[in-house]
């Protein structure tokens, strides 16, 4: 079965030097094409391009002419599935390739015995870029993962200062992998198509800081910026910068279990932890134990937790409310994803949750319970 791997990947930087000279070249207009060489015995049943808001099904198997021509806009990572029968399995196999999209003719080549493809033409110096830079990222992602690893290890034997130690390194290792493997390509690479990649998903990692992402989005050719990923970055951009610390967070009002509305407006003067969550998940009911902790320390000092519940089942939801002993105000209109207050927030993954101050401005993201615990310590000491 044919499998692309990153070995094959890198089997391009032999030929990188004949590639980058096609590379090079432009059409007059946004129009590509893309050849598509398989072994002479090998019947391709399908074969289609997916991107991210749409899939083309670029070959058949009735088609004689396996070029497919076209024009886009969205250059970027597409994924080129081919589905195609293999004479030794006599099973019908699929591989997929990573590829970069941009104007002009990629020829793609299918080796007979081993997963390599070859890639000549304009999609050739992208893909070899996307590759080394999937590399870069692996070697942050693999430490990452070890101090993750590290962290869980002394988190649950209780070995606080190892835990502590661990948590700065992880936090140190994860804004390097941000910092150093996708900004860093996108300052040094501005133009290429890889830079549209390594930009939203700058943005995406980085997410607690709209500020930073908006800098470094600024700082690419006005070309870059005007396409449709980047386009739909900057305006996911201007909506985090409503829920990033240090701005006044959104007033929202919805109703509690017994259908009262209930708004923030009204616990203003307090400090309040804006909590969202959802019976089904499961990272959210371990730490309410701890969330009943800091209620129950900092309640009478002028704290309150505001849970926002993305359920959508009223029975889930009361019963999970009362088994986790949540005495605080809960409300939901049970509208799943689609919960009001969730998409006013940003909210794509739970839990999550804003510490917002007595007047009203959001302070903290996305805290545990031992962090926030301090941060109210400190507040309230000064």
């Amino acid at each position: 079965m044919m499998k692309m791997k990153l070995q094959s990947i890198l089997f391009v930087a032999a030929i990188f030097a004949f590639f980058t000279i096609h590379a090079q070249e432009k059409s007059a207009n946004d129009s590509f094409a893309i050849n598509i060489i398989f072994p002479s015995k090998t019947i391709v049943s399908k074969a289609q391009l997916d991107g991210e808001d749409r899939s083309i099904e670029i070959i058949k198997k009735t088609d004689a002419n396996k070029t497919f021509r076209g024009a886009i806009r969205n250059y970027g990572l597409f994924t080129l599935r081919v589905d195609y029968f293999d004479s030794a399995t006599k099973k019908v196999q699929t591989t997929s390739v990573p590829l970069f999209i941009v104007p002009g003719n990629t020829e793609i080549v299918f080796a007979v015995t081993s997963p390599l493809i070859m890639i000549n033409g304009v999609s050739a110096a992208p893909r070899f870029e996307y590759a080394l830079l999937m590399q870069d990222d692996q070697i942050y992602m693999d430490r990452i993962e070890k101090l993750q690893s590290k962290l869980t290890k002394y988190t649950a034997a209780g070995n606080k200062e190892a835990a502590v130690e661990t948590k700065k390194k992880l936090d140190a290792a994860e804004v390097d992998r941000r910092e150093k493997v996708f900004a860093g390509y996108v300052r040094k690479n501005p133009n290429s198509p890889v830079a549209l990649y390594a930009m939203d998903l700058y943005g995406m990692i980085n997410n607690a800081n709209p500020l930073e992402v908006e800098a470094l989005l600024n700082s690419m050719p006005a070309r870059q910026q005007n396409t449709p990923k980047l386009i739909r970055l900057r305006e996911h951009i201007e909506k985090n910068k409503t829920t990033m610390v240090g701005a006044v967070a959104p007033e929202f009002t919805q109703a509690d279990t017994a259908g009262n509305p209930v708004a923030l407006k009204d616990l203003q003067g307090n400090y309040v932890l804006v909590d969202f969550w959802a019976s089904w998940c499961h990272p959210c009911r371990d730490q309410n134990p701890s969330m009943v902790k800091l209620f129950n320390k900092f309640k009478n000092k002028g704290f309150t937790i505001l849970s926002v519940s993305l359920d959508s089942k009223k029975e889930s939801w009361m019963a999970a409310i009362h088994h986790d002993k949540l005495t605080w105000k809960n409300v939901s209109d049970l509208h799943f994803w689609n919960n009001e207050v969730a998409i006013l927030y940003g909210i794509s993954s739970v839990p999550q949750n804003f510490l917002i101050d007595p007047k009203g401005k959001i302070v903290a993201k996305n805290r545990n319970a031992e962090e926030l615990a301090a941060l109210l310590e400190e507040s309230y000491k000064n």
